[in-house]
């Protein structure tokens, strides 16, 4: 309103008043001889309602940094993720992208192989790149530069063998399926850490620097599991060509089949095809009585079929009982 025209009246019993110091000043007004619902104006008073009032902003303004200082953590991830995300579906070359992660991987693998000091250091990295590659490699191909190139030259051929465009289609989709859901459990990860890192504060930690480190430390986890899970689908990936040079459909095991069926028959003679011409003769004659029998099972159960009529009048339930006992048919015969 116009300044000296309104009026405006707090009650002791407000939740500001009764939060900051509203019943110090009651206790200090009923001292005075102050009567319940008289207006109050006291510089005491209003010195008290203006800093009631400065503490509950300066509460919200903390709780509202705080919220912000949590959902940049968040807000960070997902800028990244959704980058990453953004740069899988424009790439045409998604087979460099994965050959780069796998060399990482490899790089990683002998670095670990050197630190290792037992006597099987070799055995187990080979199970380790079986593992990872679905390659087995002999010991003394047991170095970097072969392991690369041994990826690379598969990888090479799967392109080669189903086009570059569905090979990069394959990887793209491989990758952002393990994305979606990978960021779904992030999300679910970090809301249970918020939560968590509270209790915290009781051992003298701050609760916002737990959970910074706690959510970039799994980050960073959930990135690594994206890279060496698609790495190893896509080199354990098997691409399999029928005869004419496509793809293998799942007609060509039937086919398979009965061509093997054949060569077997044949290679057997003529007793052999004897056997089977009485075997097939057998299994005919023994389905042709079947289905006789069958059709004079269906002609007898349509012969013995009867066609109920009613002969009589339906009795309605309020009707007299046809049994002459005077007494309503739903009452007697039809009780039940």
């Amino acid at each position: 309103g116009d300044p000296g025209r309104s009026k405006f009246y707090i009650s002791m019993d407000d939740d500001l008043m009764r939060l900051f110091g509203g019943e110090r000043m009651k206790h200090i007004m009923s001292s005075v001889g102050m009567q319940p619902g008289e207006p109050i104006n006291h510089p005491w008073l209003n010195k008290s309602i203006e800093k009631a009032q400065k503490k509950v902003e300066e509460r919200n303004f903390e709780i509202r940094k705080n919220l912000l200082d949590y959902d940049d953590v968040l807000n960070q991830q997902r800028k990244f993720i959704y980058e990453q995300r953004d740069m899988i579906l424009a790439d045409d070359d998604l087979s460099t992208r994965v050959m780069n992660n796998a060399a990482e991987t490899v790089d990683i693998m002998f670095a670990a192989q050197k630190r290792n000091k037992s006597g099987n250091a070799q055995s187990q990295l080979c199970d380790e790149i079986k593992d990872t590659f679905g390659q087995t490699l002999a010991y003394d191909q047991l170095n970097p530069e072969t392991v690369k190139a041994v990826l690379q030259n598969d990888i090479t051929q799967k392109e080669l063998l189903v086009g570059k465009p569905n090979f990069n289609m394959f990887i793209r989709y491989q990758y952002i399926q393990l994305i979606d859901k990978k960021w779904l459990d992030q999300l679910e990860f970090l809301d249970g850490l918020r939560e968590a890192v509270y209790l915290r504060s009781y051992g003298s930690k701050q609760p916002l620097t737990e959970y910074k480190i706690d959510g970039f430390n799994q980050f960073d986890a959930m990135l690594d599991s994206i890279r060496d899970t698609v790495v190893s689908r896509i080199f354990k990936v098997k691409v399999q060509l029928n005869q004419e040079g496509g793809p293998k459909r799942p007609q060509q095991r039937t086919i398979s089949m009965n061509a093997q069926h054949a060569d077997a028959t044949s290679s057997f003679g003529a007793s052999t095809q004897t056997q089977g011409q009485s075997a097939s003769s057998a299994f005919n004659a023994r389905n042709a009585q079947q289905q006789a029998a069958n059709s004079a099972m269906k002609s007898g159960r349509q012969g013995q079929s009867v066609t109920i009529m009613r002969t009589q009048p339906k009795v309605g339930r309020n009707d007299p009982c046809p049994c002459g006992s005077g007494k309503k048919f739903k009452n007697c015969c039809g009780k039940n």
